[in-house]
């Protein structure tokens, strides 16, 4: 067993622990005791979350309880007392942290000693799920809502960090590991593995690295990669068959970017990977940007008062400037001593148009 299968396996044994001693003391301090414990690493939660819905599960499987969990070893097949599925699968099939709820109330004893002879199993099948959906090529999806930002760890040990309104689809198989951006912006730090090769894929490109950290920006007509590390192949993909065209493919090393519009990829001239990667300090960073492209970029970050730009006229001014990404304040404020500019706040949001 790899020292990283030993460590999940370990937290995989305390997360069932935990789950029996919830079942039988569910008092103040064991719930804070376990509220510590969860807070140490977010694995904990998961694997909590995993150990909570397989017990359930197995209500569902098992309503009497009357598989013999502390006899099966090693070669039973788990699968034929569980039917597993994925893993994703399984950690939705629960909302709450908490007591389990049997399907059918059992003498308190006899459901103690069914769940401690489970509790010994759990790591086993919370191993066995991640290995399935690691082998058959089970899709994870992840994703952002407006303003929010996310840190993914992938199966291979890969980072993923999704900035706000980003949707990932994750699919590792033998041979391959693909990460589908199919909205917003997400930087990855890629473990290096020469036998599957990393690939990012976009409507407008398809970026491969094999140990790196670049940056993607999905647009709705160019996607953006910015390379902090490393180097990436990027080409462009042909909409029609799927497939990149490999004529066009760029070799793109740390410190340089490069854009993907209607299968056509164009290397920056004046690269800057550190505004590019501003974000996830949540600051926004423009260089005579126009002002459309500043409020489309603020407006990711917006909850609840979206800054609405008013007339062709004023579209292409130019701004430069650092800017707190949750605060449009400095921003307006700037806009409000521009003679030309007109600002007008109300509650549907902040209207910026010319005078």
């Amino acid at each position: 067993m790899r020292p990283d299968e030993r460590h999940r396996f370990k937290i995989s044994e305390e997360a069932a622990l935990w789950l029996l001693r919830l079942e039988q003391d569910n008092s103040p301090q064991s719930r804070t005791e376990f509220a510590a414990w969860a807070r140490l690493s977010p694995q904990h939660v998961e694997e909590f979350l995993l150990a909570k819905a397989t017990v359930e599960y197995m209500g569902v499987v098992d309503p009497q309880r009357q598989i013999d969990l502390a006899r099966l070893d090693e070669s039973d097949d788990i699968s034929a007392v569980v039917p597993l599925r994925p893993q994703q699968d399984i950690a939705n099939s629960t909302s709450a942290v908490g007591p389990v709820s049997p399907q059918k109330k059992t003498a308190p004893r006899a459901q103690a000693a069914w769940i401690a002879a489970l509790a010994a199993s759990i790591a086993v099948v919370a191993l066995t799920v991640a290995w399935l959906s690691f082998a058959i090529g089970h899709t994870q999806t992840y994703s952002t809502a407006t303003g929010d930002q996310r840190v993914v760890k992938l199966q291979d040990g890969s980072v993923v960090y999704l900035n706000t309104g980003s949707r990932a689809e994750v699919l590792f198989t033998e041979k391959a590991r693909e990460v589908k951006l199919t909205q917003g912006e997400a930087l990855f730090v890629v473990e290096h593995d020469a036998a599957r090769p990393f690939r990012v894929v976009t409507d407008k490109a398809v970026i491969q690295a094999v140990g790196t950290q670049f940056n993607v920006y999905r647009l709705d007509d160019v996607t953006r990669v910015s390379v902090v590390e490393g180097a990436v192949r990027i080409a462009p993909e042909a909409p029609a068959e799927g497939k990149t065209n490999a004529s066009e493919a760029l070799k793109l090393t740390a410190g340089n970017e490069a854009e993907v519009a209607q299968g056509k990829l164009v290397k920056e001239g004046k690269p800057n990977v550190e505004r590019a990667i501003a974000w996830r300090a949540r600051r926004l960073v423009f260089e005579a940007d126009p002002l459309e492209v500043v409020i489309r970029e603020f407006n990711r970050y917006q909850t609840k008062r979206p800054i609405v730009l008013e007339g062709t006229e004023i579209r292409h001014r130019t701004i430069s400037g650092v800017f707190d990404a949750d605060d449009p304040k400095p921003l307006v404020k700037f806009l409000e001593e521009d003679r030309d500019l007109r600002v007008t706040e109300g509650a549907g949001g902040i209207v910026i148009s010319g005078r």
